[in-house]
């Protein structure tokens, strides 16, 4: 394992009787870009503005780079980058005066080169103009800007495409895999694109009603998304037995309403149909399927959903 750069254990966090995060826990290693999943209110921004110090816990702990603790997560936040909703930016200044401000702030060198960080989020050219004057997709890319001011070693970003076109939204793209390819940045990032998030992400948390229902890599995920055997069934403990003991299947899945998914490629699926038939399972469905990450997250709701109505 590599060096763990984020670590939050049972992270709770309370508004009135609802939770936004109910027992939350992850861990993000240096290098890795970590795609945050879930629909609007699921509690993503909650658990961004957590880690960054702008919103306070009911209960459980954070970790940064190591240190914890009040005094300690002040110090290892200043390493860290983050675009969390609107940042505020004053109107009738310039995209460059803003940045020098925020510079010194931070206490960063004012002559860093500002011009060339804007270029480097498709802004070059109007470090002069005036922020009242910028679209909302300009806005989005000096609130980028601003979140990679002094080279962080952790970029948190929540939404960082929203309100970019098509072109715009690929030199996001190709920004934070630069940064982490050439500087070696770590980034927790959340997209309502899942197909842009599938394209950069190396690992994927799930978050649904403030809890995180799965976390896994990309790997993972593409075995999972990649080609299946699903097949439906009236008797699921001896399906898996076939499975296993005669098929020679142990990468497989158990879904609600006796539904299999099998990844193994190597199983095929008239002989699987001829085992389950010959020992006593009756199968209702047998057809090869594969998902994208929207797809997936769906599936999982949906099974989440079915396996609440169980208690």
């Amino acid at each position: 394992m590599g060096e763990i750069v984020l670590s939050a254990c049972g992270l709770s966090k309370k508004y009135g009787l609802s939770y936004a995060l109910d027992d939350v826990s992850i861990e993000i290693e240096r290098g890795q870009i970590f795609g945050l999943v879930g629909k609007n209110g699921a509690g993503k921004t909650t658990l961004m503005r957590v880690v960054c110090g702008q919103s306070t816990l009911f209960s459980g702990s954070v970790g940064l780079f190591g240190h914890s603790g009040k005094r300690g997560l002040a110090e290892a936040r200043t390493r860290v980058g983050f675009m969390i909703e609107a940042p505020a930016f004053y109107p009738k200044l310039s995209a460059r005066e803003n940045l020098k401000i925020y510079c010194m702030k931070r206490g960063l060198p004012v002559s860093e080169n500002l011009d060339g960080l804007l270029a480097s989020v498709g802004l070059p050219g109007v470090g002069g103009k005036r922020y009242s004057e910028f679209s909302l997709g300009m806005k989005e890319r000096l609130g980028l800007a601003l979140a990679i001011l002094g080279d962080p070693e952790l970029l948190v970003l929540d939404e960082p495409t929203n309100g970019l076109d098509p072109i715009g939204i690929s030199q996001v793209r190709e920004l934070i895999l630069r940064l982490n390819r050439e500087r070696g940045v770590t980034v927790l990032i959340s997209s309502h694109i899942l197909k842009e998030l599938s394209s950069v992400a190396t690992h994927f948390g799930f978050i649904h009603n403030g809890r995180l229902i799965e976390q896994l890599s990309s790997k993972e995920l593409h075995a999972r998304c990649s080609d299946a055997l699903s097949l439906t069934v009236d008797d699921v403990e001896k399906a898996c037995a076939v499975l296993e003991n005669i098929c020679g299947c142990r990468n497989y899945k158990i879904f609600p309403h006796n539904t299999i998914r099998c990844y193994d490629g190597a199983v095929r699926p008239e002989l699987l149909n001829r085992e389950l038939n010959e020992n006593g399972v009756g199968v209702s469905s047998l057809m090869r399927e594969g998902k994208d990450l929207e797809a997936y997250f769906i599936g999982l709701l949906k099974e989440g959903r079915a396996n609440a109505q169980l208690y």
